[in-house]
């Protein structure tokens, strides 16, 4: 060790030192590393089997990390808190949110890593944003949040990179943008984005390239481009972009090079005609019919 070093590793010892010893060698030696205060004094992880719901309450007594071997049904009995949840770290099954109408975010789902099933966040009157998902990184059924009158932000989901099922965001109202799923590169099924009337951009899409299924942009009041689709490629199935009220550009999709279906631009009254016509002559294959109809002058 050189006298340069030296210093640096005497002040990392002390820093470990001050925050306690890392007794499940994890490399946590943080206060928030439930293990750490005596690992002997935890539960080994014994999944919940079947679907978890009336005992969320209890799930995590005397447990550090624990999994559930089926689903979790989290809805409009419980209350603003979600701690009870805090130990768990995978879901075999489907995790559902809904008509939770008392909470504004998810912490307490601040351990959860990956779904094994899909992932529905929806009707929860009060929710404003995804906080509490920050670790989750696999969902290998479907995603979908639907119906979030308050939600803002889906920035929660910053660290998803797999999702096996499609992807569905719907009528989430207060959404100004998709900031959060940029790690998402491909969806094994559809994606719908359709009547978030604030959305404003498409921003959080900017890693995605292709789609298996079907692509639906539709009744996005506030969207004036579709900025942030500039790195897709394929469209498996059908593409469609309708009813988008401000929208008056769709050079993003330039470097699109297939649609497996139909090419659907319909009813985007801000959308010059011309524009729309261009679109379907930047993709290199279409495999169905080319409907462009009651676009803009």
């Amino acid at each position: 060790m050189t006298a340069r070093t030296a210093p640096y590793f005497v002040a990392l010892g002390a820093l470990l030192v001050g925050c306690g010893p890392d007794n499940d060698a994890d490399g946590v030696v943080t206060e928030l590393d439930c293990d750490d205060g005596d690992p002997s004094a935890w539960l080994t992880d014994d999944p919940y089997v079947g679907v978890l719901n009336e005992e969320i309450p209890s799930f995590c007594e005397g447990y550090c990390a624990r999994s559930v071997a089926g689903d979790v049904e989290i809805n409009g009995s419980l209350d603003t808190d979600l701690s009870a949840l805090s130990c768990l770290v995978r879901v075999d099954g489907n995790v559902s949110v809904t008509a939770s109408h008392a909470l504004t975010d998810l912490s307490g789902l601040d351990r959860l890593t990956e779904i094994g099933g899909f992932l529905s966040v929806s009707q929860n009157a009060a929710l404003v944003d995804l906080g509490g998902l920050e670790v989750l990184s696999v969902v290998r059924g479907g995603l979908t949040v639907a119906e979030n009158g308050a939600l803002m932000s889906l920035l929660g989901l910053r660290r998803l990179a797999v999702v096996g099922d499609g992807v569905v965001i719907q009528q989430n109202h207060a959404l100004g943008s998709l900031e959060g799923l940029e790690q998402v590169s491909t969806v094994e099924g559809v994606l719908v984005v359709a009547d978030n009337r604030s959305l404003s951009n498409l921003s959080g899409l900017s890693g995605l390239q292709s789609v298996a299924s079907d692509l639906y942009l539709g009744d996005n009041d506030a969207l004036p481009s579709l900025a942030g689709l500039e790195a897709l490629r394929e469209v498996g199935g059908d593409l469609s972009v309708v009813n988008n009220l401000t929208l008056s550009s769709v050079a993003a999709l330039q470097e699109l090079d297939r649609v497996g279906g139909d090419l659907t631009v319909n009813g985007n009254l801000m959308l010059p005609s011309r524009d729309a016509e261009t679109l379907a002559s930047w993709v290199d294959e279409v495999g169905g019919d080319v409907l462009i109809t009651r676009n803009g002058p």
